[in-house]
């Protein structure tokens, strides 16, 4: 058994004994009266019960993402031509045998593809007129059929990213003329709707393929995705993979690395809880040379840094073809240089180290947090309330009632509050992020105008230096926007809005510990407890808790840097804001993009002056005409980015604070109704809260040592 597969087989073994202690205190916390308590075990209980580590590999076409998977692989089995994409969702799982097993769309698209592989067609007659079930094949040729389709927009992409590439590196003048008007020509919208026609055609739900790869056993599986610049369809099937992930690989091509759209779905992995996704710049060996290559991965690790806790150890340069190759080969030196064996170290030891702490060490935390409430506060104000006399409870609890419902109305105060301050935090970012676009829009001409170029056109070969000349405008442009970002992100946006969502945050975290002080002294007039005896977490501390990260925080994390944890949330929220802001922009003026606007609009036989002189003249015009027809929509899209994260800190309080009082009354509930009873059956209630107390103590000492061997 390998070192891989006995600590996951290990880990698997405590998974079972952590479910296992979930279910009873989901029981005990229910005869409790605790109903909160016990929906939050299921909830950790269904979280912890998942019996794959899912791993989606994400990215756009052309990144490499199924050729990274093919490295692991050992064989070309997924498709990664120019012509063709992978078309559904591919699951790898481990088996001893390879085979796929092919699945079918209910109810099946009519009419149906061409494009199917004859044995499925009869597969598909025989069980015509219902459900088809899944199709096993082990011929490998099928398998590629069924996962790749041809795909007109992702050739147009691959093909413009690889012009551009040649046209840097060619020297032959008459070949580069020939890729700059192939550049130029790549339209084949017509040929695109065809071809979507056909993909909505095909008949496949997804592919499990079944393979002897030791990263896959004890259940993990490898999910390859359609393209993020495929067709919206799948662009929304690979979205929907995000949220059942256990790990996410997320492919760049270092060509094209941290477009305006990855770094959306970037965005949004982070918004999903993945603070963990590990990023490959692959294709790094097509950069350049080595200082070339060093300054792709400089920028890639200042961009995506902010979006992974596993800092620098998280972002990998690799060459997937020379991995594939090398393994094919037996070229171990090839396999070595291409980077993919450092990354695949670094996926077994996310899997079974850190994803394997995260899936049950957050768990458990939780649980222990809950138990030691039911231990130290729960069972001992029940015991105070059965000993007073039911008339003198029910007089106490209606004396509560009127406090309750002033908590009540100061959660609604707190609510009322964070949704003003956040309107108007809303309205001050627009005028900080729309002053910074039409910054941008005033000088971005200028900043064409006054570059010095390495490049230059010449009359007599116009087209051909003028796609040199334009190429270079757009690429020094990027970088000038890029600084010109850094610098307002340091000096404007990130104290801005630092100091913003502070303030906004030492008012609630006041408010809030007011409400919370309001709640714990219900509690302890309510159930006649000791002030001094208990030492159990406060509300304040849960709420903190529950506000800052619910089931991902305990409450030290949840505390620092702010009382409710607001602090912690806010960290770096300027840092990341700036980032999208940058890459949406520079988005605007990618090269391929750039250069074809340009070419289409220079008029190649002006006359008196330098060429290259009236082409950065041009240049400039289109790029400011850009800039200001997006200045209205990117503030708006900027300031909705600002507002998701202020929603994401602060959305989560009417929820909490509700729960803190319907949880106090369902306790009084629970012990008056026992008390109404009669007498006997206080007694078997005072008995059951010895079994109870019996029962955590020994689950919190066995999970207590759970924690300790998997941190071992």
């Amino acid at each position: 058994m390998s070192t891989i597969e006995s600590r996951i087989t290990s880990f698997n073994l405590l998974k079972e004994e952590l479910i296992s202690h979930m279910l009873s205190c989901r029981t005990i916390f229910r005869e409790l009266g605790k109903n909160e308590m016990a929906g939050t075990a299921d909830e950790l209980m269904n979280k912890t019960r998942s019996d794959v580590f899912k791993v989606v590999v994400m990215g756009n076409f052309n990144a490499g993402k199924s050729t990274i998977i093919n490295a692991l692989l050992g064989e070309e089995v997924l498709p990664t031509a120019y012509v063709e994409a992978t078309a559904i969702i591919s699951e790898i799982k481990y088996a001893s045998e390879k085979s796929a097993l092919v699945y079918f769309k209910h109810p099946l698209p009519q009419p149906l593809t061409k494009h199917i592989p004859e044995k499925i067609k009869g597969h598909i007659r025989k069980h015509a007129g219902g459900p088809i079930p899944p199709y096993k094949t082990h011929n490998l040729e099928e398998i590629d059929l069924v996962a790749k389709l041809p795909e007109i927009e992702d050739l147009k992409a691959s093909l413009a990213v690889d012009l551009q590439s040649r046209m840097k590196s060619e020297r032959n003048s008459d070949a580069r003329d020939q890729l700059s008007t192939r550049l130029q020509e790549l339209d084949l919208e017509k040929e695109q709707v065809l071809l979507e026609k056909e993909m909505l055609a095909a008949p496949y739900e997804k592919l499990e393929m079944y393979w002897p790869l030791d990263l896959c056993k004890n259940g993990v599986e490898i999910i390859d995705t359609p393209g993020l610049n495929a067709s919206a369809d799948r662009e929304d099937i690979t979205r929907n993979f995000m949220e059942k992930a256990d790990a996410i690989i997320f492919i760049f091509s270092a060509l094209v690395a941290h477009s305006r759209q990855e770094m959306d779905v970037v965005e949004d992995i982070n918004g999903m809880n993945h603070t963990k996704p590990i990023f490959i710049i692959n294709r790094i060996d097509q950069a350049g040379g080595q200082e070339d290559q060093a300054m792709v991965m400089k920028k890639a690790y200042r961009v995506l840094t902010p979006y992974t806790e596993l800092g620098q150890e998280g972002i990998f340069a690799t060459n997937a073809r020379g991995a594939l190759d090398g393994r094919r080969e037996g070229n171990r030196a090839k396999l070595e240089a291409s980077g993919v064996l450092k990354f695949e170290e670094k996926l077994a030891k996310f899997l079974i180290e850190d994803k394997g702490r995260v899936k049950l060490g957050q768990p458990i935390e939780r649980l222990k947090k809950d138990i030691e409430i039911a231990l130290k506060q729960t069972i001992p104000n029940k015991r105070e309330s059965f000993a007073v006399d039911l008339n003198a409870l029910e007089s106490a609890y209606a004396n509560a009632k009127p406090r309750l419902d002033d908590a009540r109305r100061k959660k609604g105060q707190i609510v009322k509050k964070i949704s003003n301050r956040s309107g108007q935090l809303k309205l001050d970012a627009t005028a900080v992020i729309q002053k910074q676009m039409e910054y941008i829009r005033d000088n971005i001409g200028q900043w064409i105008t006054a570059m010095d170029l390495e490049s230059k056109a010449k009359f007599w070969d116009a087209k051909k230096t003028s796609s040199l000349v334009i190429q270079e405008i757009g690429e020094r442009l990027q970088k000038t926007i890029e600084a010109e970002q850094e610098e307002w992100s340091k000096k404007v946006l990130t104290p801005f809005l630092n100091t913003r969502v502070a303030e906004i945050a030492e008012e609630m975290d006041y408010n809030i510990q007011d409400f919370c002080a309001d709640i714990d002294r219900i509690k302890f007039d309510l159930f006649n407890a000791d002030k001094a005896s208990y030492d159990g977490p406060s509300t304040a501390e849960r709420v903190s808790c529950a506000i800052a990260g619910f089931l991902l925080m305990d409450f030290g994390s949840a505390i620092v840097g702010g009382a409710m944890g607001f602090g912690a949330m806010m960290k770096n929220i300027g840092v990341q804001i700036a980032a999208i802001i940058t890459l949406m922009i520079v988005g605007l003026f990618n090269p391929v993009t750039f250069l074809a606007v340009i070419l289409g609009s220079v008029v190649w036989n002006m006359l008196g002056g330098s060429l290259t002189q009236k082409i950065q003249k041009k240049a400039a015009e289109e790029a400011k005409k850009t800039m200001a027809a997006h200045v209205e929509e990117y503030t708006g899209k900027f300031v909705e980015k600002v507002m998701d994260k202020v929603t994401q800190m602060f959305g989560p309080v009417e929820d909490v604070l509700n729960t803190e009082i319907v949880s106090v009354e369902e306790e009084i509930h629970s012990i008056l109704e026992s008390k109404k009873k009669g007498e006997q059956e206080v007694q078997r209630q005072k008995q059951k809260l010895i079994e109870f107390e019996g029962r955590l103590n020994k689950i919190y000492s066995d999970i207590d040592r759970i924690s300790m061997r998997l941190n071992a």
